[in-house]
């Protein structure tokens, strides 16, 4: 009798455990709260994203040319659409021993022969002109190269996709860039003076 009235007294509105469970309540109804918020708020930036890709077509004569024309096939805007094409190349001396040695190489990604900027895209439209990156380096790919194509979204952020030079490989997805940095596949940041 004396532990069942203890138990509907420790029940009571305003006692100690009610108005933990209480807090307890408010916190979970918060913490949902803002993750249903966040959901939204990402569902609303995927349904206005671009979806920017690239078709890569080489030149009949030699050296070989290479050619991109570039589309948007996504329902958002791209901004400032350009390619160049990528070679790797003899890291340059002025870059420290130590960001060589963090980068894992001797190597280092140089851009060349950018195009000139697209300033909008919108969906389901592409440039009616291919856009020439320069020419192929070697005739059987033996030196690697692949066309890279960066872009902004309406929410300022950019973007970039590597497109290979051979149809049988795989795209990447798009990285998105830091701003005023861009990432290197060696996990590296490189400073804005390397951009294009």
């Amino acid at each position: 009798m004396l532990a069942n009235g203890s138990r509907r007294g420790a029940l009571r509105l305003g006692s100690p455990v009610m108005s933990t469970a209480a807090a307890i309540a408010s916190v979970l109804s918060a913490a949902a709260s803002s993750i249903s918020a966040l959901l939204a708020r990402q569902a609303v930036r995927r349904t206005h994203m671009p979806s920017v890709w690239g078709a890569i077509a080489f030149g009949k004569e030699q050296p070989r040319s290479i050619e991109i024309n570039i589309h948007n096939a996504g329902p958002g805007l791209a901004l400032d659409v350009r390619a160049a094409r990528i070679e790797l190349r003899e890291a340059d001396p002025t870059v420290s021993w130590l960001r060589r040695k963090l980068r894992r190489s001797e190597l280092q990604e140089v851009a060349l022969d950018p195009t000139p900027r697209v300033r909008t895209l919108a969906a389901a439209e592409g440039p009616s002109d291919w856009f020439t990156v320069g020419v192929q380096p070697a005739e059987d790919f033996s030196e690697p190269f692949w066309v890279a194509i960066r872009y902004r979204d309406t929410a300022e952020r950019e973007w970039e996709l590597t497109v290979p030079p051979q149809a049988h490989e795989p795209s990447k997805a798009p990285i998105r860039l830091q701003a005023g940095r861009r990432r290197e596949r060696f996990m590296f940041w490189l400073p804005s003076a390397h951009d294009w």
